[in-house]
């Protein structure tokens, strides 16, 4: 069931979800109109900016796929308490996670634009 997103969810699992919310939250309308006050700058379209929110969405937690993160939860994402006794915080957190989906996604738009230039 592993990477875990959180206690009993797996990363795929939240990943999805995420997408999902995002799809409910930021209609095509919006995507449009995002597009046109973009075109002053840059032509997007609105299905190129569609799937960049939704790519971004996607990587927002790819970070807890760290075995750091990883730890704090057995092979069914159920928390392992032992982990936590010790922590002082006792929160589930990794810090500075969401800097690894940023990354990963700024080397896909840089592999991106080399390969069209």
């Amino acid at each position: 069931m592993k990477p875990c997103a959180f206690a009993n969810q797996t990363l795929l699992a939240h990943a999805l979800g995420t997408v999902s919310q995002v799809n409910k939250v930021f209609s095509e309308q919006y995507f449009e109109v995002m597009s046109n006050r973009l075109r002053l700058v840059n032509k997007y379209s609105a299905e190129f900016l569609s799937s960049q929110v939704a790519l971004l969405a996607a990587l927002h937690d790819i970070g807890k796929a760290a075995e750091k993160y990883q730890l704090q939860f057995d092979d069914a994402c159920k928390p392992i308490k032992d982990y936590t006794s010790f922590r002082r915080d006792r929160q589930r957190s990794f810090p500075i996670h969401e800097r690894m989906g940023r990354r990963l996604y700024q080397a896909v738009v840089d592999f991106v634009v080399a390969k069209s230039s």
